[in-house]
């Protein structure tokens, strides 16, 4: 008889978790970042490129259509994209598998403090009603990311 998950039940207070890893440039667009890394981004945009935007007329009071053009590029990584699990183990285990082999290119972009920005973004969703929100891992999965990023930050979804 194999063994079977008759129930799975967490002991975290958080209900859904998604992890952006993100990169900032105005020195390479974003399909070069993305041949550099051998990885295609979920999401982002190249520097210079227009885009449609909205802007208040201060004297006619209405929202008009405006185009910008991007201030850098932005390339990211969405680990939605790679499970669809709700456990940040998972989420983080999917991103770091992408990113850790490509840690040396990574490591020489975060050298170029001036020209690059790496960020990784933990989102959590946690329950309203609760008095307080927890959230913890090994500190294996902080030292990784905090390895391949200049910034780590938390924010509620």
């Amino acid at each position: 008889m194999e063994n079977e998950i008759l129930q799975y039940h967490s002991f975290y207070d958080y209900s859904d978790v998604e992890i952006q890893y993100s990169i900032k440039t105005k020195k390479l667009n974003l399909d070069a970042l993305s041949d550099l890394l051998k990885i295609q981004s979920t999401r982002g945009w190249s520097f210079g490129e227009t885009y449609e935007g909205k802007q208040l007329n201060t004297a006619t009071r209405q929202v008009e259509t405006i185009t910008r053009k991007r201030p850098n590029t932005h390339w990211v990584l969405n680990s939605n994209s790679l499970t669809e699990s709700n456990r940040f183990e998972n989420h983080a285990d999917q991103l770091l598998s992408l990113l850790v082999p490509k840690q040396n290119i990574i490591k020489t972009l975060m050298e170029q403090k001036d020209d690059f920005e790496i960020m990784t973004f933990i989102y959590l969703t946690f329950d309203v009603n609760e008095k307080h929100f927890g959230f913890g891992t090994t500190t294996e999965y902080f030292k990784k990311l905090s390895d391949i990023s200049h910034y780590i930050e938390w924010r509620t979804k």
